[in-house]
């Protein structure tokens, strides 16, 4: 190993000092180093770990003989916010107090680690230690004691993990040997398929027991018992009941735990009801309006609201059945969702328009009242008394408060368009077909669609004029999210901890919005690269014909570089004479450090056309990045926020300009405007020396 010291007055001598074993530092391999927080320097060896003490008579301390441990390959090493070291080997993790005061600890694979062979590890903000491994990543939660794997089975494009490191919005990110570069996000979103022990492919109907458990019905795999213990994904989570435990019927549209704890299940075929010891079963032969159920309600007298298709609804008091049909008022008999208002009011979101059950009347709304489509998927009431109604292709409809109040008042419908406000793609929502909305206990909605799940942050906006009151967010594919379409009018559910859990078309997602890292810091933005009349310049090569220039490595200079980043080539002299020349009424200071932006450019009037290319720095979902720009001195108003990356400005009147350049981050942060002068020179016939010859 080698020291450079600092150089003295005569840069060109800098000193290397030189460290062997005759210093005490054993091994032929320093394969990683080492400052921790008290300035001390450590040196992870093929022998073991080496502590620098300079000024003492022995250079090195060999730190794994000094604690008793055997000398073997340390391959990384991190600090921990409380100063342990954690020294990363072959046969697992060393946890290192440097006080001396607590034994070294070993922890391998069967204390939960994913491999013995950890190459690599980091400190995160929370204090948790991740090891990166051979066979997949590993965080570590020092307070609980407990290990959390990920490997290609939870989404890590392979096993084998060189590197960590963590960015400013607490994402993290895993370097790979084969499989690339991965983003990790967190426990936000966490997806469960037939790997992780969910034997369902398809997820219809969602509800949480007393005890905490979720229970999952789907496609003919009858319903799933998910046991919580912890956030942690394990394939033993997962138990399931089909017609062989006794069930009726495998195939679960809807599910419900009433104020008893009692599990009701809806299907094509029949009502069933598990008390915990045993099935029941209800059909038409019990009361039933319709065997085909698909949603179910309790009131707060605790009666069942069951809606079928095709058949009406049914109230189920315990006892006995009371049905309603077309006949007795619904505006239809296909019944795909249902809520219970503040005043006992019973909302129906139906197949053919919105039904309001008062208690002795129904009162109906159509599209002839305003609403945008007659076929219904849901129905819910904000915190607010607002309420929102999910179409199948027209995106939402909002009834506000007090349009409410005047409807249950009058117990009629209102005629015209002035009951509902509606919303679709064009306000921002990710798609138009909406199966289910919920609301959590902070007043975000949560809209599922056919395109992943629309967040209102905070609720609808009360004065009308957005959808969201604070911003609303996408969670899809598009947006870098794992969450497709959502599969059914029940399969998004808000469970007790605030964590919705959606059916998706090929998977069960884990939604923790409030685990969502949303960054408060703005995008950095740089300036990419400045063309002139829509022609690509390496303008490294330009200012070689000025004197400037530097080697980068192996004789390969800036401007060489430069060429094969914007040619795809290194130019032959005879091409960069003659680029210089075309270009040589071109004028500029300097060049910004790597892109090689020409600052304080002045142009003749014959290159008067301009054009920017620009990013956002931003390491999430640098793809939602939005820019706006404005260029003093001929626009007025700045551009609309988009993520096109390019501004164009053509023939351009001679004169001073400034580009101001702002970006905002997909949280809706924006930073200070990046500014650029550059000056266009007067054609010849309007410069001084024209004027005078016109005088002449």
């Amino acid at each position: 190993m080698s020291l450079i010291e600092a150089p003295d007055k005569d840069e060109n001598k800098k000193k290397f000092i030189n460290f062997t074993n005759k210093d005490g530092l054993s091994g032929d391999f320093v394969r990683n180093i080492l400052q921790d927080k008290q300035g001390r320097l450590w040196f992870a060896t093929d022998k073991g770990v080496f502590r620098y003490d300079h000024g003492e008579s022995k250079i090195f301390t060999d730190v794994f003989k000094v604690a008793g441990l055997a000398s073997q390959f340390v391959q990384t090493m991190a600090e921990d916010r409380e100063g342990h070291l954690w020294f990363g080997t072959n046969k697992g993790v060393i946890r290192y107090d440097p006080s001396g005061e607590e034994n070294p600890q070993r922890l391998t694979a069967l204390n939960g680690l994913a491999g013995d062979d950890v190459r690599c590890m980091m400190a995160d903000v929370s204090g948790n230690m991740w090891f990166g491994t051979g066979t997949g990543v590993s965080e570590y939660n020092q307070k609980d004691n407990a290990f959390m794997n990920l490997t290609t089975e939870q989404g890590l494009p392979h096993n084998i993990v060189c590197s960590i490191t963590e960015d400013e919005t607490g994402s993290l990110w895993f370097g790979t040997l084969g499989g690339g570069l991965c983003r990790y996000d967190g426990k936000s979103i966490v997806a469960y398929t037939k790997k992780q022990g969910l034997p369902l492919t398809v997820v219809y109907a969602i509800t949480e027991d007393h005890l905490g458990n979720l229970w999952f019905g789907g496609n003919d795999a009858g319903i799933t018992k998910y046991t919580r213990t912890n956030f942690r994904i394990t394939g033993n989570s997962f138990t399931n009941f089909n017609t062989a435990q006794g069930l009726y019927e495998n195939y679960i549209l809807a599910m419900l735990t009433d104020r008893d704890g009692n599990l009701w299940m809806g299907s094509p075929t029949n009502l069933q009801k598990f008390d915990g010891k045993a099935i029941y079963n209800y059909t038409t032969e019990q009361g039933m309006v319709n065997n085909y159920v698909v949603s179910i309600l309790e009131d707060h007298s605790g009666n069942l609201w069951i809606g079928t298709y095709e058949g009406g609804i049914s109230r189920f008091d315990g006892k006995s059945f009371s049905n309603f049909t077309t006949a007795n008022g619904l505006v239809h008999n296909t019944v795909w969702g249902a809520f219970e208002d503040r005043n006992g009011n019973i909302w129906f979101a139906t197949r053919s328009g919105l039904s309001i059950y008062t208690g002795d009347t129904f009162i109906n709304f159509t599209t002839e009242q305003g609403l945008p489509d007659n076929k219904l998927s849901s129905v819910i009431g904000d915190q607010l008394g607002n309420i929102l109604i999910g179409t199948w292709g027209s995106g939402i409809a909002v009834i506000r408060k007090n349009k409410v109040d005047d409807i249950l008042k009058n117990k009629k419908t209102e005629s015209g368009g002035s009951v509902f406000e509606n919303f679709s793609t064009s306000d921002g929502l990710s798609n138009n077909v909406v199966y289910n909305i919920l609301e959590d206990s902070a007043g975000n909605i949560f809209i599922g669609t056919n395109e992943g799940i629309t967040v209102l942050r905070d609720g609808l906006d009360p004065t009308g004029k957005n959808l969201a009151k604070s911003g609303l967010e996408n969670f899809n594919q598009k947006s870098g999210y794992p969450i497709k379409d959502i599969s059914n009018n029940n399969s998004m559910f808000l469970d007790s901890r605030g964590i919705i859990w959606a059916g998706t078309g090929d998977k069960l997602v884990r939604f923790d919005y409030n685990k969502l890292h949303n960054s408060t810091k703005a995008p950095g933005i740089i300036i990419r690269d400045v063309k002139v009349n829509h022609e690509n310049i390496s303008w490294y090569s330009l200012q070689k014909e000025k004197g400037h220039d530097s080697v980068i490595n192996s004789g390969i200079t800036s401007y060489h570089n430069h060429e094969q980043l914007i040619y795809g080539k290194i130019l032959s002299e005879s091409v960069r004479d003659t680029l210089r020349e075309r270009f040589s009424s071109i004028r500029f200071d300097s060049l910004t450090p790597f892109y090689g932006v020409p600052l304080n450019l002045v142009l003749p009037y014959a290159f008067n056309s301009i054009s920017f290319d620009f990013v956002g720095v931003e390491t999430r979902r640098p793809f939602l990045v939005k820019y706006q720009y404005k260029l003093e001195g001929y626009d007025d108003e700045w551009s609309p926020a988009s993520t096109e990356s390019t501004a164009n400005f053509g023939n351009l009147p001679f004169g001073q300009y400034t580009f101001l350049l702002k970006a905002r981050s997909p949280d809706g942060v924006w930073i200070e405007p990046a500014r650029y002068q550059f000056e266009i020179l007067p054609p010849w016939y309007l410069t001084w020396p024209a004027f005078i010859f016109y005088g002449i």
